[in-house]
Parts: C-alpha cells; sequence; structure tokens
C-alpha cells in the first residue's frame, strides 16, 4: 500500500472520537456502501454525496479527503463521466462546501468540476478529430469496432494518427484531383 510508511495501519478504521464515535464507522461505512451501490440517484449525485460522506464520517486516521476523492471518481469513471479533479485554484471553494451542513452545495460544486471536466474532454476531441466538414454534412460518430466497416463503406472518412484516434473529411473520396 502506498500509505505504509506514513501510517502506523493502513486500512484500518480510525479508533478515536473526533467526529463520527470510533464504534459507529463500520456502520456508516456499510450504510455508504450500500448507498453507493444503490441506482436511486443520478451517479453525479451518488459520486458527490458518497464524497461528502466520507469526508464526515472520517473513517480513517489520515487520507479521508484523498480517499474520498477517489471514491468519487470511482463512481463518475464507473458510469462513463471523465476523470474529474479538484483544481487547487478551487482548494478553498471545495473546502467550504464541504464544510456546510448542507450537501447540496457540494453537489453544485461537484457538478461544475464534472461539467469542467467534461468540457476539457470534448475540447481535446475536437482538437484530435480536426473535422472540416461542408455544412450539409452530418457528423456521426462511431464506435471503435465500427471504424473499419465505416471507412470501407464512407469513402469519405480516412483514418489517421493523433493522439487518439480520429477522422479526417475526405472531400474527394474517388482519390481524383
Amino acid at each position: 500500500m502506498l500509505s505504509e510508511n506514513l501510517v502506523s495501519n493502513p486500512g484500518e478504521y480510525r479508533s478515536d472520537n473526533t467526529i463520527t464515535k470510533w464504534y459507529d464507522i463500520p456502520r456508516e461505512m456499510r450504510e455508504l456502501i450500500n448507498f453507493m451501490n444503490s441506482r436511486d440517484y443520478r451517479p453525479v449525485e451518488r459520486a458527490a454525496f458518497a464524497h461528502y460522506r466520507v469526508v464526515q464520517i472520517q473513517p480513517f486516521p489520515n487520507f479521508n479527503n484523498a480517499v474520498a476523492r477517489l471514491i468519487m471518481n470511482f463512481i463518475l469513471i464507473r458510469h462513463h463521466y471523465p476523470l474529474t479533479i479538484i483544481k487547487s485554484d478551487d482548494k478553498q471553494d471545495y473546502l467550504d462546501c464541504l464544510s456546510k451542513s448542507n450537501p447540496i452545495y457540494f453537489l453544485q460544486f461537484v457538478t461544475r468540476c464534472v461539467l469542467s471536466a467534461s468540457q476539457s474532454c470534448l475540447n481535446r476531441t475536437r482538437e484530435c478529430l480536426d473535422l472540416t466538414l461542408p455544412s450539409s454534412w452530418v457528423l456521426i460518430m462511431l464506435n471503435l469496432k465500427d471504424i473499419s466497416t465505416a471507412a470501407e463503406q464512407l469513402p469519405c472518412i480516412k483514418i489517421r494518427s493523433c493522439s487518439a484516434l480520429s477522422l479526417t473529411a475526405n472531400p474527394n473520396p474517388s482519390g481524383k484531383h
């Protein structure tokens, strides 16, 4: 484990009563895991609330916020959302929202972060696609398994290398100039 040189008993719940009483931690964590596995809330809501609860429960002697962020991203990635990083510029807002008694403020904060991460992914994808299609064409996003079939059926699509898969419009599919 990464923390084995940093803490005396990595992975064990704490044994003091700073926030949640130590004997309530296993029950609180079981309830949290049941909540995380439920389908009662949307993924972003579930991720934000799970993060918020880990910070409230403070189950470990150290690194609770880091564990909370990992849990949040696990839930988000499991539901095909991008990795969501709390930027250093947003740290004070992050801590302020966590300290409020109503988790709705933290949900709003996480939603903004997820939207920002999604926008960044979209921008990187657009850069990689490098498409200049006439306005009358319709761009259809294809699954990776469909790319070779599409390239055979649609000569206007040419596959080229990039840091990720990209499609480039070939306005002259016949190859004649």
